[in-house]
């Protein structure tokens, strides 16, 4: 997100003030495994919502340099540190930990010598400047000799001082990290990358050095867990921990972060960091930003379930969604882009609140004794079709996702025979075989649609198990019309049991 659209977001939902209990008195209702899986960015914990979050664990808001330091080195605004620890309080109410993201460059602070810097085949000299006003540059391109003028923001440019930052970190860091807020994570910055993102100009050595660095010294310092700036997506993973490693910063770090990007890449990371001394957490601070009607169903259950498999711990495994809300304006920035669209639920909201009642429950663990026809396995690409299964005890689910092959909604058996369904078509049907579930055990069996509709499913004793023929067209108009929009229909199976 560029840093102008992000502060609107922030403005519309971050920090809604207000105290009802202390930290100590306070007695939130206990998160699901799912729910403490799940956070959101630019939001305050809303007990008109509980429906929805019941299923959040963590919210993500910016806390602005700027604001605790408005007008130079002497210059603390308490009163918004204040505010800033009323709204954790508030958040915990309800079961809800915070997450402050640490930046941006205060005005003030920013550089304003002379400088250089090369991106590329680009090279920056940077104009001095006297006060707070934007930085001229001139970009040369190093192959052809061709020169522009640019201009930067001071909010994303280095210190000129790097002890001034590290002050704004202690001071805050010491605040948060007191009781009763007892704040654990924090975030320095947001989204640094050779190439403009919008958040940082100068390049990934200047920013580790000027910026991670000394923030995570005086967060570890203070008791605190470090999470990593979010790496956008515009740069590979392989950039990321090469950059950690020429820095030596792995000492440095709790929570390894990235900013939408496929699980294939929480894998790449997972597999590339299990030879250091200790666990790194995963997490994306900003993920679904995306009018994809099918997003969270189809992309939710997948890093969910990947998570119970890679050794799930609490604070390990984390998505944010970005963002909470948007106005249900057509021309607003966020529209339908976020869980709630003004004051109503919108498809990812309502997709969500799905997802938390089917896996409301404190012990999950990947199911994976089931069958089906046409033959689908469990898969980490939201391009393909797959099912994840979910034990919680007293109920199965099953989510299903099949993707389609081209616009006549065809789903294609690329398991096994080729063959091709129609997944519009009223009479098609998915074989799930459940050979371990004993028939006498089932009290219901249910296909449940991505917003919440049911329709019971026949249950035929097979073996010493059940078998169940599910319809994979929706009887549901909306979840219907948003499935076929989507990359892949998306549905859920779910058997209710008793065990002896």
């Amino acid at each position: 997100m560029t840093m102008d659209t992000g502060r609107m977001l922030a403005l519309t939902g971050m920090l809604t003030m207000g105290l009802h209990l202390s930290a100590e008195e306070a007695k939130p209702a206990a998160k699901s495994m799912f729910g403490r899986f799940i956070g959101v960015c630019q939001a305050s914990a809303d007990p008109k919502r509980p429906e929805l979050w019941k299923n959040i664990s963590f919210v993500r808001n910016d806390l602005s340099w700027g604001r605790v330091q408005p007008k130079g080195r002497e210059s603390w605004d308490q009163e918004y540190l204040d505010k800033w620890g009323k709204t954790i309080l508030r958040n915990r109410e309800m079961g809800v930990e915070t997450l402050p993201m640490l930046g941006y460059m205060a005005p003030w602070a920013a550089r304003k010598r002379a400088w250089s810097f090369t991106i590329g085949t680009t090279r920056y000299e940077v104009s001095p400047a006297q006060g707070t006003e934007k930085r001229k540059a001139i970009a040369t391109n190093l192959k052809t000799g061709e020169k522009k003028e640019v201009t930067f923001s001071p909010g994303i440019l280095p210190p000129e001082d790097v002890k001034d930052w590290e002050n704004f970190i202690e001071r805050v860091v010491t605040f948060l990290s007191q009781p009763p807020y007892n704040v654990t994570f924090l975030q320095p910055w947001n989204e640094a990358y050779d190439q403009f993102t919008g958040f940082w100009v100068g390049g990934l050595d200047e920013y580790m050095e000027t910026i991670h660095l000394p923030a995570a010294r005086i967060i570890r310092k203070h008791g605190g867990k470090v999470v990593y700036g979010g790496w956008p997506c515009c740069g590979n993973a392989a950039d990321y921990l090469a950059l950690l490693d020429k820095h030596k910063a792995w000492d440095t770090l709790d929570v390894l972060d990235v900013h939408y990007l496929p699980l294939s890449t929480w894998q790449l990371l997972y597999d590339r960091t299990r030879m250091k001394n200790r666990i790194f957490g995963l997490w994306q601070t900003e993920v679904g930003f995306t009018k994809s009607t099918g997003w969270v169903p189809n992309t939710y259950p997948r890093f969910f379930h990947w998570a119970l498999r890679h050794g799930w711990q609490p604070d390990r495994y984390r998505i944010f969604q970005f963002a909470y809300w948007s106005p249900d304006d057509p021309k607003a920035y966020g529209y339908h882009a976020c869980l709630m669209a003004s004051n109503k639920l919108n498809y990812h909201g309502k997709a969500l609140v799905t997802l938390g009642k089917l896996l409301d429950s404190q012990t999950i663990q990947p199911y994976t004794a089931w069958k089906t026809r046409p033959v689908l396995r469990s898969e980490i690409s939201r391009n393909q079709s797959s099912v994840e299964g979910f034990d919680t005890g007293s109920r199965l689910v099953l989510a299903v996702h099949l993707v389609k092959e081209n616009d006549a909604a065809i789903f294609t058996d690329w398991n096994l025979t080729m063959d091709t369904l129609h997944l519009d078509w009223p009479t098609t049907t998915l074989d799930v075989r459940l050979p371990e579930v004993k028939p006498q055990d089932v009290t219901a069996a249910q296909r449940v649609g991505i917003y919440g509709s049911r329709l019971p499913l026949r249950i035929k004793p097979e073996g010493k198990g059940i078998r169940l023929t599910v319809p994979v067209c929706d009887g549901n108009p909306e979840e219907e019309h948003d499935n076929r929009a989507a990359l892949a229909s998306t549905f859920y199976v779910v058997v209710e049991h008793h065990s002896d």
